[in-house]
């Protein structure tokens, strides 16, 4: 995320080569880490180039971290979108998403090997994944929206729409013409069969 509206880059690659920007992240955290222990070559470049020389200023919270964005010029952080999202309306700048330098990430326990709760925690996990008390939570504590400009809703015409509805009607009579034609060869069969039987 970065509070420029135009940007030079759209990858990691090109923001490394562009150089110009500071990089944060939250201090000791699961990205901080992500970029010390990459096994990606460009991503190790970017935490010796852009992130190890500031290392020990990070912010320890994500609030003054994103408030930092609109403070600083040339100055881009990695988080959570929804996390950003949730406290960008209390900032003085609107932020740019950056959206080929996303990253997959899962969250996790870590519990001792050969713990007795193991069993219980893991049924009880399923049972609220199934039952939907996880979803419910997530979007309850994290807002569902994106960080980009929420797409607007259009009307369409009978003439946009007509394509779709062509399709529609020549697959019903095709299938009403084959169910004729097919009720039709039954029953003349059955005179067939019902004459040779006499």
């Amino acid at each position: 995320m970065t509070s420029t509206p135009v940007l030079p880059f759209y990858t990691f690659e090109e923001f490394l080569q562009d150089g110009s920007y500071t990089l944060a992240v939250l201090a000791n955290s699961a990205h901080l880490t992500y970029f010390k222990k990459s096994n990606n070559p460009v991503l190790k470049k970017i935490y010796h180039k852009l992130i190890a020389p500031h290392e020990s200023s990070l912010p320890p919270h994500y609030i003054p971290l994103i408030a930092n964005v609109c403070v600083y010029p040339k100055y881009a952080i990695r988080m959570i979108d929804k996390v950003v999202l949730e406290q960008s309306a209390k900032l003085n700048c609107s932020l740019t998403k950056v959206h080929g330098t996303s990253m997959k990430s899962t969250w996790s326990f870590i519990i001792r090997k050969r713990d007795p709760y193991t069993g219980i925690l893991i049924h009880t996990l399923h049972n609220m994944l199934r039952s939907g008390i996880l979803q419910a939570l997530e979007k309850r504590t994290l807002p569902s929206e994106n960080l980009d400009t929420q797409e607007e809703i259009r009307s369409v015409t009978i003439i946009q729409v007509a394509p779709i509805l062509v399709a529609l009607i020549a697959g019903l009579s095709l299938s009403i013409l084959l169910l004729i034609i097919a009720k039709g060869i039954q029953s003349v069969k059955s005179m067939h069969w019902s004459i040779d039987i006499e």
